[in-house]
């Protein structure tokens, strides 16, 4: 095994400390939990050719929701559904705390029928699925307090429509940037299901709205 020493301007460490301070690390630890990382992702820092697409034949059938990992995580209809512990089935969707809390109360709301595209739906449904994921957010809110939220819809790899909430908070590790999953952190058992309970108790109260 060959060592490498890695030396960091200040404001460059700075940043490191904030992420690994995000995901539970304490500041004496951040050195060995850095060096940790770059084992973990050295294969994502290296330069390497441009991905490639998989075959045409395979993203049709993905289209028309055959072996959609959304779809089977839906029909199982257990507590954890394979991204996070569910949290709730709404009108038309449902509302998952991620397993993967390194973004601290990050949520994700997945439609039930497969669907490739928001604008695929009617008008009607369109209503309610964003009328989900405002309630989501608002319960989101609520329960873990963060300064703004950002909301990423989908992802050119799975063709179903689902959104991840992210609560931001200030002095994260990506300010006036989208903000990425730069490390793990898994909680306590406990913790998880203390969550999903708040956050299904945020949702029984209805989002109150004056014009």
């Amino acid at each position: 095994m060959k060592t490498i020493t890695l030396n960091l301007e200040d404001e460059m460490f700075a940043k490191l400390a904030a992420i690994a301070k995000q995901a539970g690390i304490a500041e004496q630890d951040t050195p060995e939990w850095a060096a940790e990382q770059i084992r973990k992702n050295l294969s994502e820092l290296l330069p390497s050719g441009p991905s490639k697409w998989m075959p045409r034949e395979q993203w049709e059938a993905l289209v028309r929701g055959e072996n959609c990992v959304h779809c089977a995580q839906l029909a199982k209809n257990e507590a954890f559904d394979g991204y996070g512990f569910v949290v709730a089935d709404l009108n038309m969707a449902r509302l998952s705390l991620t397993k993967n809390q390194y973004i601290h109360g990050e949520c994700i709301i997945t439609y039930k029928r497969h669907v490739k595209e928001l604008h695929d739906l009617s008008q009607e449904e369109q209503y309610v699925f964003i009328d989900d994921l405002a309630r989501s957010a608002r319960a989101i809110e609520k329960v873990f307090t963060p300064l703004k939220m950002s909301i990423d819809m989908g992802s050119s790899g799975y063709p179903h429509l689902y959104c991840r909430l992210k609560p931001r908070y200030y002095g994260d590790a990506a300010p006036e940037q989208r903000m990425s999953h730069a490390a793990e952190r898994f909680l306590d058992p406990r913790e998880y299901e203390k969550y999903v309970t708040e956050l299904r108790a945020a949702l029984a109260h209805p989002i109150s709205t004056s014009i």
